[in-house]
């Protein structure tokens, strides 16, 4: 599917548009790939990420267990965020930028189906 049908039939809602998520991230390592407000939300949430599991382990040899297991669990579910993120990134790139829709078609991280 070219591009303008691909944009066309999005914005209908005629697709299922299914993203790899993991593979996904990995764009984000690829300098203008990816837009850069995009790229810095995904800095953003996986710096939070980090610092929630990071305090939460230190807060174990300080505070009550379920202080520490609460910014653990946080920082778990920003994890999960940061992977959503990534995939509604590679989307919104791809609506917007031909050459990126067809790079991420070819590498299998963008799969795009007729809405059954």
């Amino acid at each position: 599917m070219e591009h303008e049908q691909f944009v066309d039939a999005y914005s209908k809602g005629e697709l299922e548009v299914l993203v790899d998520n993991h593979a996904a991230g990995f764009l984000f390592e690829q300098e203008g790939a990816i837009p850069q407000k995009l790229r810095l939300k995904q800095v953003n949430i996986r710096t939070a990420m980090f610092g929630f599991i990071i305090l939460g382990i230190v807060l174990f040899f300080f505070v009550k267990w379920y202080f520490a297991l609460s910014c653990l669990v946080f920082g778990l579910v920003l994890s999960t965020k940061a992977t959503s993120a990534a995939g509604k990134a590679v989307i919104e790139t791809s609506l917007e930028n031909p050459f990126f829709y067809r790079m991420a078609v070819e590498k299998n991280i963008l799969t795009v189906q007729p809405r059954k």
